[in-house]
């Protein structure tokens, strides 16, 4: 049971991962960014791996959207328009991030769900099989439905109302303290412009043919005056694209961060809190021990058409018993 549990929870971490977002955006720079492998191709070979494993899998989500960045830069804009306050031109709403993360992770509750049932599926089919094997048939029809089954359902329901929460914190403006969310906008910065930085310096450098016979290497000359010209040249002055580019900066960072944040919140506060945690005490020894005596022949008795056969059954020796009794009483008399 264990191996399964920890299989579901891998599974649940990949898809997260790979299809948790609505908008997949500019795929490549993403998994550089983040040192991480987000092709669906990681995850089928992961699959494929643990075949022997006897549990049905996830169903899958419907698979992102794929954007483009001016694409993502055009859909934060409307967004950024619709919530624009007293902010100087070139920032932004600090609320608007958490509408985009709102609308980024929309996928996250209907994956979870899945993830909880299933966990919740896969204990009670293992408890089902492990009685079926332990009872015989009568005590196990009787203890799963007085013993077994409402706990499982109360478990479902704590797990529930435990998910509930954590949807409430996400729904909620996200809040991080984790150095993560800055360190992500600052690298995300960087490469974008040493992208630009790499593009002027390649378009300042000159290839100079080899002038003497015996060379074949040509030589490369840059200009940097010429490159730094150009990088200045590279500013945009359209405070809104500047604006819109660092607020997509933002949600990639809280996203990452709060994705591994909710992943953990779901395996450990929900599935092992409430479906998985003290799943042996649902029946153990102390459990019977707390019986009443009502209870425990309720479970434990025979059935009424088997005491009923059995009544029968022992009236019937009795009467032959006592017939042969008679009988051999008869037999001596005759021979005496």
């Amino acid at each position: 049971l264990r191996a399964v549990i920890q299989y579901k929870n891998s599974q649940f971490s990949n898809l997260l991962r790979t299809r948790g977002y609505k908008y997949h955006i500019d795929k490549q720079q993403e998994a550089k960014a983040d040192g991480e492998a987000t092709d669906e191709a990681r995850l089928s070979s992961e699959a494929a791996k643990t075949d022997m494993v006897p549990v049905v899998s996830i169903t899958e989500p419907v698979p992102p959207i794929h954007w483009s960045e001016p694409t993502a830069i055009e859909w934060v804009r409307k967004v950024l328009v619709r919530t624009r306050g007293k902010e100087l031109p070139g920032n932004f709403n600090p609320l608007l991030v958490g509408e985009l993360f709102w609308e980024q992770s929309s996928k996250w509750q209907q994956m979870a769900e899945r993830h909880v049932e299933g966990v919740a599926e896969v204990c009670n089919r293992f408890l089902d099989a492990l009685l079926r094997e332990k009872c015989p048939k009568d005590v196990y029809t009787r203890l799963w439905s007085s013993k077994i089954e409402d706990v499982l359902k109360l478990r479902l329901d704590g797990s529930t109302r435990e998910m509930e929460k954590i949807m409430e914190d996400i729904k909620s403006y996200p809040i991080t303290y984790n150095h993560y969310y800055t360190d992500t906008i600052k690298k995300r910065r960087r490469e974008r412009e040493e992208k630009v930085l790499a593009n002027c310096i390649d378009n300042a450098t000159q290839h100079i043919a080899p002038t003497e016979y015996h060379s074949y290497h040509a030589s490369a000359q840059a200009d940097s005056k010429k490159a730094a010209r150009e990088y200045s040249d590279k500013v945009d002055p359209d405070m809104e694209n500047h604006s819109c580019e660092e607020a997509l900066d933002c949600l990639h960072s809280i996203y990452k961060l709060s994705q591994k944040t909710f992943i953990d919140n779901i395996t450990t506060q929900v599935v092992e809190r409430h479906i998985v945690r003290d799943l042996e005490k649902i029946f153990s020894p102390i459990a019977v021990n707390s019986l009443s005596d009502t209870e425990a022949e309720a479970i434990a008795s025979e059935p009424p058409s088997a005491r009923r056969q059995r009544n029968l059954l022992e009236n019937q020796i009795k009467k032959l018993t006592d017939g042969r009794s008679i009988l051999r009483s008869v037999m001596r008399s005759a021979a005496s």
